[in-house]
């Protein structure tokens, strides 16, 4: 079954369990999917610390259960660690405080690098984990201690659309915009960049790649888009729906089939 965590800090995720575990054997889950220790792990429910040894059985914890992830706050400390390339015997040398963000250790990264690489094209990742930016998480999460080595690599840059099309209507088509996504468990906003002229699956796409990395929440047996209390057909465009730059659409349970 899944239920749904929301963390003191970061965004709130889906994770399944079962019906046997224990609350240990849940942290040791989120550990290897999130990169949180066990050791600054509390899970609660409704304000009551659940013990460890606690099983799923024995407690009121049920499929769509919301639960709060209390994560432990260390006392900050200076760090050196190592950033490398993989194609690359040197490394660069940096000094962090344990509980600096991703984004301040590509800030500090990028000052010492040859070029201009923008900062959304850098990737890092520590013991095959990549090192996220809007998860909330801080260094010491990802347990990055004194000494740690992290690879670095570049995100290819994207290809130049083609300047030839149909007209005005065509740039229009390609240029992007910001929606907001609003999802009911937990309700949880996200901005999501998508197209006028692109299907409304396209955002489908969009909200699953949140799903995975686990910055996003959805009703675990299916969902469908609305937009101004009216149901969005994936198979037309946002321009369509009169859909514009800004507008919030919401995530519903359930499914939707036939209409026209």
């Amino acid at each position: 079954m899944d239920v749904f965590f929301e963390p003191t800090r970061g965004i709130p995720f889906a994770l399944e369990v079962g019906y046997f575990d224990t609350i240990s054997e849940i942290k040791q889950k989120i550990h290897k999917k999130h990169k949180i220790p066990t050791s600054k792990q509390t899970v609660s429910l409704n304000g009551d610390i659940l013990s460890d040894e606690l099983k799923i059985y024995h407690s009121e914890i049920l499929n769509r259960t919301l639960l709060q992830l209390l994560m432990e706050l260390e006392t900050p400390r200076k760090i050196q660690i190592v950033a490398k390339m993989p194609t690359s015997k040197h490394g660069l040398n940096v000094e962090v405080n344990s509980n600096n963000s991703v984004r301040h250790l590509k800030e500090l990264l990028l000052n010492q690098m040859d070029g201009t690489v923008p900062i959304n094209r850098l990737i890092l990742k520590f013991n095959g984990h990549d090192l996220k930016e809007d998860g909330g998480l801080l260094l010491h999460d990802y347990d990055i201690s004194d000494g740690s080595e992290i690879e670095m690599g570049i995100r290819p840059s994207p290809t130049t659309s083609s300047s030839t099309g149909s007209g005005n209507l065509s740039g229009r088509s390609r240029r992007k915009m910001r929606v907001m996504v609003r999802s009911k468990c937990g309700s949880t906003k996200v901005p999501v960049e998508v197209r006028a002229g692109d299907n409304v699956g396209v955002l489908r796409n969009e909200v699953m790649k949140l799903v995975e990395s686990g910055g996003f929440l959805v009703p675990a047996d299916g969902f469908f888009f609305i937009y101004k209390q009216n149901v969005m057909d994936e198979d037309r465009s946002f321009r369509w729906h009169n859909v514009g730059t800004g507008d919030t659409i919401e995530v519903f349970n359930g499914s939707v089939s036939g209409g026209s």
